[in-house]
């Protein structure tokens, strides 16, 4: 009786790990050798108890939506943060692929405005990065009985270095218009409605400097609805409302 008619749950996390019974990402915690987190050392092992038992934790959410007429969401950030073993090892939170392919990490930059951002977040201009998200999204869209995703564009970006934005804003358009087309083909085959919905800055002269042709997703509907931030977690552009 909260009045709130939709969830949406965040169910991936920034180095690739899963909270659900994914078929194209390791589950959170599978690859630590020593816990060095409390916290999140028994939240791997609850969502490894709950799956061991037969369960799946994504869908147990999902049924419990349809019992009271929610919509689902199923959110992730769509870009990736990187890191070295020795120092995130022990968290969970990482996968093997952001370990192994410390290539694909934007590095550091002359950019004054790359001092506010992670150097170890991954640069969405490589094909493999997307192709990792990509399965990940299309797996919450095809497998599951979602209401559709929330792909989280606010955070670990921009998803390139500053000065390679507008390289990036056709190759992200591309990549979400074969979201849309997945979608589309969900859709039709479960008879429910997919959505795509995008986190963004709410102020619009922050999208290019991000990469981010937003027009384009809403004049050709590749995107659903826009989810526009106030703020993001990091003084790279201005993201004051503006909308």
């Amino acid at each position: 009786n909260s009045g709130f008619d939709t969830l949406s749950l965040s169910v991936a996390l920034e180095g690739g790990a899963a909270t659900f019974d994914s078929r194209v990402a390791p589950l959170w915690g599978a690859n630590v050798q020593t816990w060095t987190h409390t916290v999140w050392y028994r939240a791997a092992r609850n969502l490894k108890q709950i799956i061991d038992d037969g369960h799946d934790p994504l869908q147990l959410v999902i049924d419990r939506c349809r019992q009271h007429g929610l919509w689902f969401l199923a959110s992730s950030w769509v870009n990736f943060d990187g890191g070295d073993r020795e120092t995130s090892g022990g968290l969970g939170r990482k996968t093997d692929f952001v370990y192994d392919h410390p290539e694909y990490q934007v590095g550091e930059e002359d950019d004054p405005r790359a001092k506010a951002v992670s150097p170890t977040r991954f640069s969405f201009l490589h094909a493999e990065v997307r192709e990792k998200r990509f399965v990940l999204f299309e797996e919450l869209l095809s497998r599951y009985e979602t209401d559709g995703i929330d792909l989280d564009l606010a955070d670990h970006v921009p998803m390139c270095r500053f000065d390679e934005a507008a390289a990036l804003a056709p190759v992200l358009t591309d990549w979400l218009k074969r979201l849309r087309r997945v979608a589309d083909t969900a859709q039709k085959e479960q008879g429910r409605r997919k959505r795509l919905f995008v986190r963004i800055p709410a102020n619009r002269s922050a999208w290019p400097i991000l990469g981010y042709d937003v027009e384009t997703w809403v004049r050709e509907g590749i995107v659903d609805g826009l989810i526009c931030l106030a703020g993001l977690t990091n003084a790279t552009v201005d993201t004051g409302l503006d909308l």
